[in-house]
Formats: structure tokens, sequence, C-alpha cells
């Protein structure tokens, strides 16, 4: 994933796949633990779920809180992985724009 000035700047939320929905979160999961990848920062969020679609699920405040911790800067390269079972979100920086 490739952060947007929206990301940076709290105007965005994290969507899951509809892959990951559907095969990955646990139906009726509402929480997941964010961890940056090689650091001691992590934030608690709420899993969303959107009212039009009950396989669209996305993550809003935890996340901008997250992106704002970690120092994440607009263009930087992100790799998230879901752990097993589906209660971690590790998030890796790849590239970090200046």
């Amino acid at each position: 994933m490739v952060t947007t000035a929206n990301h940076v700047q709290g105007r965005a939320v994290l969507h899951f796949p509809r892959t990951i929905v559907s095969n990955y979160l646990l139906p009726q999961q509402r929480q997941i633990l964010l961890i940056l990848d090689n650091s001691n920062i992590s934030v608690n969020c709420m899993i969303n779920t959107s009212p039009r679609n009950m396989n669209e699920k996305y993550i809003s405040q935890g996340w901008i809180a997250f992106v704002k911790q970690a120092n994440i800067n607009i263009g930087s390269r992100l790799r998230i992985t879901l752990l097993d079972p589906p209660e971690i979100l590790k998030v890796r920086i790849i590239d970090q724009h200046e």
C-alpha cells in the first residue's frame, strides 16, 4: 500500500479487501491491534462495518492515530500483514518518503 495525503492528513480510512473480510476476519470481529514492525508502536482499533454492505469493513480513528504515531509520510510504501488468528495487523514501512 502507498499512503496518500488523505491518509497522512487524517481524511482516509484503511479498508480491508473483500477477500480478507470473507475469508480471514472473524464474522463478529470488532477489534484489531495494529503493530508497527520493529518498534513499540501499537494502536488498538475498532473495525467498522459499512451500513450498505456487511462485507465492507474498515478501520478509521485507530488507523489515523497509528499513522501519526508511526510518523508515516505521504508516498510511504507499507506492507500490511494479517496474522493468524486475525487479532493483529502488522505494518512494515518498506519505503519511507520524506
